[in-house]
């Protein structure tokens, strides 16, 4: 015959085993709590026993299948003490309490209530602790009498809070892992960057959300594939090896590639890090893609910025120095002619140099078209009206009888909206495509030059944001054989040309093109294939009127003795200005600084003040100007 010792060691162990059973099946911990509560209270008569968890300085409520539902509820969120009942002094102080009558001791006094009306007469707690010694509850004994453990009961107290720590610290561990992974799991889910796992194989282990959605799959469907399953056999076989490299090598690689996604092309940047095991060695390679397609079109125009801004500072440097240089062969045959008679044997060579510094001129104006931060006059502009008088010009009549059997076609919205900026720079904008049109065509070619309106809300090939609203577009099209897409990208930089320098322009002409469209806020877009290339150019709209313009003749810029000040610091220059306004009937004074301007000004009066910009030494002409009308408010001024 077995005895009651023996039957309660087999009571144990069965107990044991279900509760180990519990745990590897993954049953909730507040079942395994009550499972321990009931192996326990069976091997002493009325022994009704309880289980708290310490979360943070409060008790809550673990397990306690004998006791009252409403003795749990009342206990759970007490706040731990130096003295709140058996089991809130315990995890306060991490000692065993031992609690023989409720009813009068001194550590019961504020919470008696709460138990005497469930018969609950004595109470023995005993701390839980993890394997650092670290508090973690409370294990309780209960009886309906006072009473103080025997030396069995003791012993099943301490063995039940030993036990009841074990579970607990592993389902703490559980819960702190689990919220890692979630902490993780969002983290990784939020990022921008597509992820991956692979093992040393290459077969994938894991992905995030967003990396599966570009694959057409559920990230769980991922595990055991690899890049066959999703890629061409050369991409897949590219990708492997770069994966065997980098398991070889042990070094992290940074890769970077144009890829198309859903027919958009994209430049996605990879980062492949090994990933190490327990031992060091390396097990498989973590992908990072991260799509840096608007990064790189942001620093391609940064850079595309940065240069044509260090090419505007030294073209406003040379155009000046130039025009200065110029100036003198320009003017002085246009003072020579004058008093020149028409059968002159000189005409003609004096005209021959006054067209090479005009063609001179020219360049240096285009120079000045891309220099960054000179003044522009704003005003309405109507693109026809530009359109047609070009067409009427010399320069196109030029290009015309070079290339005799290239025809232009005309496509003129007539209810075009205007466009603010400078005529000046839009004619060199039109002179500019055309001219490269019809190279481009050469021979039988066909033309289009083409205006019209349109509300644009939506990107623009080539740029990110573009200001919704109204904008004219003015467009060139042709039928050459096109411009290969490695050109396309070079085609605004300054001196980039596919033509014969020297013979057909500088080089600058679509740099010119370029810097207008910046400057008058608008965006150009370039479509080209071997059927022909177009440039459409668009510009905000406005609904000012454009402002009609007198026509002058030679007489109309004759004075009648007013004065102009001429306010110079270059010698010849001075002297150039003085001649042409002194022939033309006007008074010229000349003076070589800003400051003997003000000065001058002081003491007179002048009708009009012919002023240089760049001045050195002294102020220059924008300080010089601010000087004067402080002086005289309303001075009219032509700053050169």
């Amino acid at each position: 015959m077995t005895t009651q010792a023996e039957e309660q060691a087999q009571s144990s162990l069965r107990r044991h085993s279900e509760i180990l059973e519990m745990i590897a099946t993954g049953k909730s911990t507040s079942s395994i709590y009550n499972a321990i509560a009931l192996m326990y209270e069976p091997r002493h008569i009325g022994l009704r026993c309880s289980l708290l968890e310490l979360k943070g300085n409060k008790l809550k409520h673990g397990g306690a299948p004998s006791l009252p539902k409403e003795y749990c509820d009342a206990v759970n969120g007490l706040q731990v003490g130096p003295s709140v009942g058996s089991c809130g002094t315990s995890t306060y102080t991490g000692k065993r309490v031992l609690v023989e009558n409720i009813e009068t001791d001194p550590k019961w006094a504020e919470i008696k209530h709460i138990a005497l009306p469930h018969g609950m007469r004595c109470c023995w707690s005993e701390p839980i602790k993890d394997s650092k010694g670290e508090v973690l509850g409370a294990f309780g004994m209960y009886y309906d009498y006072p009473a103080l453990p025997n030396a069995d009961e003791l012993d099943d107290l301490q063995s039940a809070a030993r036990l009841s720590g074990i579970i607990m610290e592993r389902d703490q561990r559980e819960t702190a892992l689990h919220q890692s992974e979630n902490k993780y799991r969002t983290l990784v889910e939020n990022l921008p960057q597509r992820l991956y796992l692979m093992d040393k194989n290459s077969v994938y282990i894991s992905c995030s959300n967003n990396f599966a959605e570009d694959l057409g799959i559920k990230p769980e469907q991922i595990v055991g594939t690899t890049d066959y399953d999703y890629f061409s056999k050369a991409d897949a076989e590219n990708y492997q090896h770069n994966d065997r490299r980098i398991i070889q090598s042990g070094s992290p690689e940074e890769i970077e590639k144009t890829i198309i996604i859903n027919g958009e092309e994209k430049i996605i940047h990879t980062i492949k890090t090994p990933v190490l095991d327990e031992k060091g060695n390396v097990d498989g390679v973590l992908g990072i893609l991260l799509d840096v397609t608007q990064q790189r079109r942001l620093e391609k125009k940064y850079y595309q910025a940065q240069k044509m801004e260090s090419l505007g500072l030294l073209a406003s440097g040379v155009a000046h120095d130039l025009n200065n240089i110029l100036s003198g062969i320009v003017s002085y045959p246009d003072l020579l002619l004058i008093d020149l008679p028409e059968e002159s044997p000189l005409r003609n060579p004096i005209e021959t140099i006054r067209s090479s510094g005009l063609r001179a001129a020219a360049v240096v104006a285009d120079l000045l078209a891309i220099a960054r931060g000179v003044a522009v006059v704003k005003e309405p502009v109507n693109m026809n009206a530009l359109i047609e008088d070009y067409l009427s010009a010399t320069e196109f009549e030029e290009l015309k009888r070079i290339y005799p059997t290239v025809i232009t076609n005309l496509s003129l919205d007539a209810d075009l909206l205007h466009i603010s900026g400078s005529n000046t720079h839009f004619r060199k904008v039109i002179m500019n495509l055309v001219s490269n049109a019809f190279e481009a065509t050469k021979h039988d070619g066909d033309i289009l030059i083409s205006t019209r309106n349109r509300y644009v809300d939506k990107a623009i090939q080539g740029y990110e944001d573009v200001k919704a609203g109204e904008y004219t577009i003015f467009s060139v099209s042709d039928n050459g054989p096109g411009i290969s897409q490695e050109d396309l990208g070079k085609i605004f930089e300054p001196f980039y040309s596919k033509k014969i320098m020297g013979r057909s322009g500088t080089g600058l002409g679509l740099t010119v093109v370029w810097n207008v469209v910046q400057d008058f806020n608008g965006y150009i877009e370039v479509k080209s294939d071997e059927n022909g290339t177009t440039f459409e150019l668009y510009f905000p709209a406005i609904r000012e009127e454009v402002k009609g313009e007198e026509s002058l003749g030679i007489e109309g810029y004759k004075g009648n003795g007013e004065t102009i000040l001429i306010v110079d610091d270059q010698a010849n220059q001075r002297e150039i200005a003085s001649a042409i306004i002194s022939k033309i009937g006007y008074k010229a004074v000349a003076v070589d600084s800003g400051e003997k301007a003000v000065e001058y000004l002081n003491r007179h009066t002048v009708d009009l003040v012919l002023l240089d910009m760049i001045m050195d030494p002294g102020i220059n002409g924008l300080e010089t100007y601010k000087r004067i009308i402080e002086i005289h408010p309303g001075q009219k001024a032509i700053i050169a």
